[in-house]
């Protein structure tokens, strides 16, 4: 019988995880395993069946390190071509990243700010995610929106996204790029 797409996403996160073991090593109270489930929690696995699940990891770090330490509620954009002396990953695509409230029509207006540029967006990873910070910001707990109710204390929601366009490679269009959105 062929797996379930519950399954095959728990098997995704299993492998991207088996992937950053050594780099998550430090990780004791789970929070890295955590943040990366809910990230890729409703990925379905043929979106990224070409992508390795060391790059997979770097990509859910990346984000983590993006919006581990957001002290307010100003969004958090970042455009770049991540390399793996740089980054820990590799892409052949831009990649756009934004950490923000959760609100409506945000993949919309940000998928049309980057057609407008001519940038077909050829991959979006868009969780939302219920996240817990230190007065500093950082991010001390996660949970998916799915298993977090929105009467937590403490926790709010928060969009993550990670969109993958057509390959700009220079530097001031990359500025360009997060400065627009």
């Amino acid at each position: 019988m062929p797996a379930t797409l519950a399954q095959r996403r728990e098997d995704l996160s299993t492998r991207i995880l088996d992937a950053g073991a050594a780099r998550r090593a430090a990780d004791d109270n789970g929070l890295i395993e955590r943040f990366i489930r809910a990230f890729y929690a409703h990925m379905p696995p043929d979106d990224v069946a070409l992508e390795t699940p060391a790059d997979l990891f770097g990509a859910a770090m990346a984000m983590f390190k993006l919006a581990n330490g957001r002290r307010d509620p100003a969004p958090l954009v970042r455009a770049y071509a991540p390399n793996i002396e740089d980054d820990g990953w590799a892409s052949s695509r831009t990649v756009v990243e934004i950490v923000t409230d959760d609100m409506p029509f945000l993949v919309d207006s940000l998928r049309g700010a980057l057609n407008a540029r001519d940038l077909a967006v050829h991959l979006t990873i868009h969780p939302i995610m219920r996240l817990k910070r230190d007065p500093e910001g950082a991010i001390v707990d996660v949970r998916s929106h799915a298993e977090a109710s929105a009467s937590q204390d403490g926790f709010a929601s928060e969009s993550l996204l990670q969109l993958r366009a057509t390959d700009v490679s220079a530097a001031g269009a990359l500025n360009d790029i997060a400065q627009d959105l």
